[in-house]
Formats: C-alpha cells, structure tokens, sequence
C-alpha cells in the first residue's frame, strides 16, 4: 500500500509540474481555466494510479490526496505567498477538494482493476 501511495505521489507530482510548465509555455492567461487544469491533473492523476492496483483503493487514493494537498498547501504558502494572509477556511476547503478529487480517481482505479 505504501509503494501505491508513493506511485501515486509521484505521478501527481510529475503532472503537476508538467501541467504548469506547458500551460505556461502556452500562454494560458485563464487563472480559473489553469486551476482547474492543475487540480484535475494532479489529484486524479494520482488518485487514479494510488487506486489502480491496491487492494483498498478509497484509502491509498485517499491518502495520497491529503499528502498532494499538504505539500501543495506548504510550498504555496512558504515559497508563492505571505503565511499571515491565508484562512484556515482556505486551507480546509484545499485539503476538501484535494480528498474529494483523489477520491474519484481511486473510483475510477477500482473500475480499472475490475475490467
């Protein structure tokens, strides 16, 4: 279950950051359009390959959505803006929507493993 998790990490992360990197060098100016762009990428991505060959794929999608979200939220808040103008509301909402997106892609894993 921890290689899975860590696979799914991975695979987040990578997307992430490919995600971001060639939105940029396309010149996306839609701040809504790239969030969502990211956030899908990112904890799908990862809930989804978390999900694919575990036995519990709800907690290792899970689980590796709340870590994705964490190390988003800290490096958002530590490198990209001031820690005294976010809302613990704000940072709730992230690891809610973070979770929730994880979690379909574990869904969608668990449909994969079945077919």
């Amino acid at each position: 279950m921890i290689i899975k998790i860590l696979q799914g990490l991975g695979v987040g992360t990578v997307l992430s950051l490919t995600l971001g990197y060639l939105s940029g060098l396309l010149g996306m100016e839609s701040p809504l359009l790239v969030t969502i762009l990211l956030l899908l990428g990112t904890y799908l991505g990862g809930g989804l390959v978390a999900g694919v060959g575990s036995s519990h794929p709800f907690l290792t999608a899970g689980l590796c959505g709340v870590i994705l979200t964490v190390i988003n939220q800290g490096f958002t808040i530590l490198f990209m803006a001031s820690p005294s103008t976010y809302h613990p509301v704000g940072i709730l909402f992230g690891l809610f929507v973070g979770l929730v997106i994880s979690l379909i892609g574990g869904f969608l894993g668990s449909i994969i493993k079945k077919g």
